[in-house]
């Protein structure tokens, strides 16, 4: 039998090449996609399951997860994807815009890792959490230049640390990972040129992740994973 992950953000550029490999794979994939993501990518994928969810809605997000286990004997790990990113300096950013960063960055796997944790302390396997961080936050001089996505991030990072600390003997392990320019389609329209060969391609995030869930990727606690390639 599979294992079952849970994965958000499945629609956007990363999220596809995640959840396609790790399908792939042979993990079973419970997946959401965004309000307004009427149609799966993944149709002709049958291991990965997709519905529509609003991660900003903590009863919607919780819901999805009970159903998610009362659908699965277990769920090995949540793989949290959903996110976005905007420019802005201090003096550029409003009050709305921050909260805006905040409930799309941290809201959004804060209202999965809630629900999610009470489940992984009833398996005798424990769990796995895996969050994307980003530079921004670690590099101040990288970070003044979008500002609300850099303090956003930041909390990806303690949420980290909070749940190794609490959750260590419950075997229940988070990681986050650390990647420097992304090489999407998105990016490369934003920044056309740009040396594409310096950026990190979706892949081999898809990979690391992959390395995550194996025994040996389970064994590794409290870990910080720099993806950036030459950028």
């Amino acid at each position: 039998m599979s294992q079952t992950l849970i994965i958000t953000g499945a629609g956007g550029n990363l999220g596809k090449v995640v959840t396609t490999q790790l399908a792939r794979s042979g993990y079973t994939v419970e997946a959401t996609l965004g309000p307004r993501e009427n149609v799966s990518p993944f149709t002709s994928e049958p291991a990965i399951h997709t519905r529509q969810v609003d991660l900003y809605n903590p009863k919607a997000s919780e819901d999805f997860v009970r159903s998610v286990f009362e659908k699965h004997e277990t769920v090995q790990a949540a793989i949290l994807l959903a996110g976005g990113f905007k420019f802005g300096k201090v003096a550029d950013i409003t009050s709305e815009e921050m909260l805006g960063m905040y409930k799309l960055n941290f809201e959004s796997a804060y209202n999965i890792v809630r629900p999610i944790l009470p489940y992984f302390e009833r398996q005798s396997e424990g769990g796995q959490i895996i969050l994307v961080g980003s530079r921004a936050p670690l590099n101040p001089a990288e970070g003044k230049n979008y500002i609300a996505y850099a303090l956003s991030k930041s909390l990806i990072f303690k949420l980290s640390e909070v749940i190794n600390a609490e959750y260590r003997h419950q075997n229940i392990s988070s990681y986050v990972i650390v990647p420097s320019t992304i090489d999407t389609p998105g990016n490369r329209h934003s920044m056309p040129d740009a040396d594409f060969s310096r950026w990190v391609p979706p892949g081999k995030i898809a990979e690391t992740i992959d390395f995550l869930l194996t025994d040996t990727g389970r064994m590794i606690r409290e870990t910080v994973i720099k993806i950036y390639n030459r950028a």
